[in-house]
């Protein structure tokens, strides 16, 4: 779909009741995820239709027909770029990473929760001191 949206673009998309010519569908065939855009719309009675599509970087249109079935849903959003960082995150490598990353998150929050309490308990402490000394001073 290039120039509209790269390789390493994400896509949201929303299921729609109707689908129209130019609008641009993410639809699985054969077990690929694919996102062109609809450029014919074939009726063979007022139940049944299909969607001729074609990407935006290609001369020719698919040599196949969409069922409705088949559409996941209609483009509505996309970020650039962010492609590269769930192809990482699928990877092994990535995956481990992301688990030792959220461990390290971890590991600090608790850290800092700890002298929280910590700096809690000597102010009580302080608190109850300072109480004690005044209640003998006098």
């Amino acid at each position: 779909m290039e120039p509209t949206y790269n390789k390493n673009d994400v896509v949201f998309v929303i299921p729609k009741e109707q689908y129209n010519i130019g609008d641009v569908i993410t639809y699985k065939k054969d077990n690929e995820i694919i996102t062109h855009r609809i450029v014919k719309k074939v009726e063979y009675s007022e139940k049944e239709e299909t969607f001729i599509t074609k990407g935006d970087n290609n001369n020719i249109e698919d040599n196949y027909e969409i069922k409705k079935e088949e559409i996941l849903g209609k483009v509505c959003y996309h970020i650039k770029k962010i492609g590269n960082i769930v192809s990482y995150i699928k990877s092994r490598k990535g995956f481990i990473n992301v688990i030792i990353l959220i461990i390290i998150l971890f590991l600090i929050k608790n850290k800092i929760d700890s002298k929280k309490i910590t700096r809690k308990e000597k102010r009580k402490k302080y608190e109850i001191k300072k109480l004690r000394d005044q209640y003998y001073s006098k």
